[in-house]
């Protein structure tokens, strides 16, 4: 995959806590929560310094507190480059339609965990245009995707072991 990677904020919750005056006018606490994605942990990294300066600097110009705190941080998911060759080639090979994105997975989070035990290959598999997004109230997920994958599973394993017993 090619970069510049994109910078992502999937999500951002807030939380007011007590207030100072029972008309409710002035909170005391507040915490303001967010996940952030990246391509890399490289950006990512940066992301989270600019997100902590410029926390840091509003808490500061509103002299307020201001205190930070990481939750449940994920690695990148980024697939190991020979193992996404292979897939590639397997592909084209047996005439499976595929495409590549551009950009890396938004929903990849704890994946990239996995990377630091093994080479790492992430890949999805497309419903269609017409089926409406994995968390949509009307998503029903298409059994058939589920042998069609076992199947590419079982079919590029078997082209890896091939390609590992080969002479040189």
């Amino acid at each position: 995959m090619r970069g510049p990677w994109p910078k992502r904020l999937a999500a951002l919750r807030r939380r007011l806590g007590r207030c100072a005056e029972p008309s409710g006018k002035e909170a005391r606490t507040a915490e303001v929560m967010a996940t952030f994605r990246a391509g890399s942990d490289v950006v990512l990294e940066g992301l989270l310094r600019e997100a902590d300066g410029f926390a840091t600097r509003l808490a500061a110009a509103h002299d307020l507190g201001c205190v930070l705190d990481r939750h449940e941080p994920f690695p990148s998911t980024v697939s190991d480059p020979s193992l996404t060759a292979r897939l590639l080639d397997f592909l084209r090979r047996t005439g499976r339609p595929h495409r590549v994105r551009e950009a890396p997975f938004p929903w990849s989070e704890d994946f990239g965990r996995y990377a630091s035990l093994a080479p790492l290959l992430f890949f999805g598999l497309g419903a269609g245009m017409d089926t409406p997004a994995l968390h949509h109230p009307g998503y029903v997920f298409p059994d058939a995707l589920t042998l069609e994958a076992s199947e590419m599973m079982h079919d590029f394993l078997m082209n890896i072991s091939a390609w590992e017993d080969a002479p040189a």
